[in-house]
């Protein structure tokens, strides 16, 4: 423990409402010391000689209580500077914490974006392939005379939008069907590799 905490645990520490008090009452020390002191000063024009003793120290009591004040009213410039200091200081401290956390979010929100880069770039990737895998098995089907025409017409966006609301968690992703997550329950959605496993099968009419 630093001899500063010591100090401080050991004397109270005073502060500037409590010299502020404590001014105030020293000032009303020095009225009535003045106000003695002019007494004194009229009794030694008055009477003479004999009262200077009265006069002399009524002048020491005025200019003693004139020193405290002088004393307190420099205490309490000083410990209103410091506690004024003590207060920036805190506050300082308060914003900066507040910076930080702010900080800290915009900096976890970037990590985030960066951890979904790679996703972001497979799910691009596996809705290129969607479409050309889809596009070639409907080039087929259209030269194969037993399968089914009014199948071949797949809305592979709007399953996908299915799909997403199907497995959206607290938000639904760009994309994603938001009538269809109001309108039903995205646990009803059937998978989207579900619909396409049983396509080929209702193409050709097989069961």
């Amino acid at each position: 423990m630093s001899r500063a905490s010591l100090l401080e645990r050991i004397v109270p520490k005073v502060t500037a409402a409590t010299i502020e008090a404590r001014l105030a009452k020293a000032r009303q020390v020095v009225e009535a010391a003045e106000a003695r002191y002019r007494a004194a000063a009229l009794d030694t024009v008055t009477a003479g000689q004999d009262s200077a003793a009265n006069e002399d120290g009524a002048d020491k009591a005025l200019a003693k209580a004139r020193q405290d004040v002088t004393r307190l009213e420099a205490a309490l410039n000083e410990a209103q500077a410091r506690e004024g200091a003590e207060a920036h200081a805190k506050r300082q401290a308060v914003a900066a914490a507040e910076d930080a956390k702010v900080a800290k979010a915009f900096a976890d929100w970037a990590d985030a974006a960066k951890a979904a880069g790679p996703a972001l770039e497979a799910y691009a990737k596996a809705y290129d392939a969607l479409v050309a895998t889809g596009r070639k098995a409907h080039a087929l089907a259209l030269t194969n005379p037993r399968a089914r025409q009014d199948l071949l017409s797949q809305d592979v966006q709007g399953l996908v939008s299915l799909e997403l609301t199907r497995i959206a968690k607290a938000h639904l992703p760009p994309g994603a069907d938001r009538w269809a997550a109001t309108s039903r329950n995205p646990a009803d959605i059937p998978p989207l590799a579900d619909h396409f496993a049983g396509l080929a099968g209702a193409v050709l009419g097989q069961r």
